[in-house]
């Protein structure tokens, strides 16, 4: 149950699109210093002179050219390691948190078998007081006991009872 717990936790899952972010993040920042190669081609062709004395028509010019481009700068290394640094701090973050989602469902888990304790107890502890109430009635009835101790008797069994009701709400 704590495997599905975390699996289908929104927080967890919340944390782990992060963590690919920031990878992704990390890569593409790197990747805007690698070296960068480009080609270049221009075609023209004249239809109409115009005028123009230094063009005739169906004249064509065709450029080619190529560049190659070297990204070079001093925050290279620290800008690739802040990087990291921020992947590895979303790492620890998902970690922690994990950890934090686990311990909360430990701690509910222990407070539910908790209550199933006490309510068993409370159960056991009802019928004893519904033996008592009943004892109570016979000794009333034979002029022993008071209305007033089998009213209290009652009382504490009403109690009991709500304190079943209450820990079902729990």
């Amino acid at each position: 149950s704590q495997d599905t717990f975390t699996k289908n936790n929104i927080n967890l899952k919340i944390k782990k699109y992060d963590i690919k972010t920031k990878k992704a993040l990390s890569w593409v920042k790197s990747a805007a210093y690698y070296p960068s190669i480009s080609l270049l081609y221009n075609y023209t062709k004249y239809h109409d002179d115009g005028g123009n004395k230094v063009y005739q028509k169906d004249d064509t010019i065709a450029n080619v050219g190529l560049n190659f481009a070297v990204n070079l700068s001093i925050n290279y290394n620290n800008d690739i390691q802040s990087k990291k640094i921020e992947y590895l701090k979303t790492i620890s973050d998902f970690n922690n948190q994990e950890n934090s989602e686990k311990n909360l469902l430990d701690t509910k888990l222990q407070k539910i078998k908790m209550l199933k304790k006490k309510i068993l107890i409370s159960q056991d502890t009802l019928k004893l007081y519904s033996s008592l109430v009943k004892q109570m009635k016979e000794l009333q009835e034979a002029g022993l006991k008071t209305s007033s101790d089998l009213q209290t008797l009652q009382n504490s069994k009403t109690i009991k009872s709500l304190d079943i009701d209450l820990y079902l709400i729990d």
